[in-house]
C-alpha cells in the first residue's frame, strides 16, 4: 500500500501518491508535479481571459480568438487534469496575482484599447508558454507528460501566429509582435 507524500509546489500543498514518483524515478519528485500544476493554472488563465474577450472585445477577430482560447485551453486543462490524476496528483485551483493584474488591466480597457491590450497579453503569455514547453520537452522523463508537451507545442505556435496576425491588423506596435 502506498502512502501519500505531501509536497509543497509553488507554495501550494499537494498530495501525491508514491506511485507517481516511481513512474519517473530519475525526475526529482516535484519537477513533473510543479509543471502540471503550473500548466493547469496557465490553462485556466487563458480560459478566464478568453471569456472576458468574448464578452468585451470590439473586434470580431478578437472575440473569435477569445472563444478559441476558451475551447482550446479547456481541452488542454482536461488533458492536464487527466495526466495529474494518472500520477496521483490533486491540482489546486488558485488564482494567481498575475491573473488578477491581467484581469484588472483588461477591466480598465474598452473598445479598441481592450482589443490591443488583450492581444498584447496573449502574445506575451503564449511566447512565455512556448519557451516553457520547449524547455520541458527536453527535460520531461514521464512519457505521457512528454507526449502532451509535444502535442501542445504546435497548438501554442498556432495561437501565437494567430495573435501576431490579429495584433498586426489592430496596429499593435512592432516590439510586441517580436516577443
Amino acid at each position: 500500500m502506498s502512502h501519500p507524500i505531501v509536497s509543497i509546489v509553488c507554495g501550494i500543498a499537494v498530495v501525491v501518491s508514491t506511485s507517481w514518483a516511481m513512474a519517473a524515478p530519475d525526475v526529482p519528485p516535484q519537477t513533473t508535479e510543479a509543471f502540471l500544476q503550473k500548466a493547469a493554472a496557465g490553462q485556466q488563465q487563458h480560459i478566464d481571459l478568453g471569456q472576458i474577450a468574448t464578452q468585451k472585445a470590439e473586434s470580431e477577430q478578437v472575440k473569435q480568438f477569445g472563444a478559441r482560447m476558451v475551447a482550446d485551453h479547456q481541452k488542454a486543462r482536461k488533458d492536464v487534469e487527466r495526466l495529474a490524476s494518472n500520477g496521483g496528483l490533486q491540482l489546486v485551483n488558485q488564482s494567481s496575482d498575475s491573473l488578477t493584474g491581467m484581469k484588472a488591466e483588461l477591466d480598465a480597457a474598452s473598445g479598441k484599447g481592450f482589443d490591443r491590450a488583450y492581444i498584447t497579453l496573449m502574445l506575451r503569455e503564449h511566447a512565455k508558454e512556448m519557451k516553457e514547453l520547449e524547455k520541458r520537452a527536453g527535460q520531461e522523463k514521464n512519457q505521457e507528460v512528454r507526449q502532451w508537451v509535444a502535442d501542445a507545442v504546435p497548438v501554442v505556435k498556432d495561437h501565437l501566429a494567430q495573435a501576431k496576425t490579429i495584433a498586426s491588423s489592430l496596429g499593435v506596435p512592432e516590439e510586441h509582435l517580436a516577443k
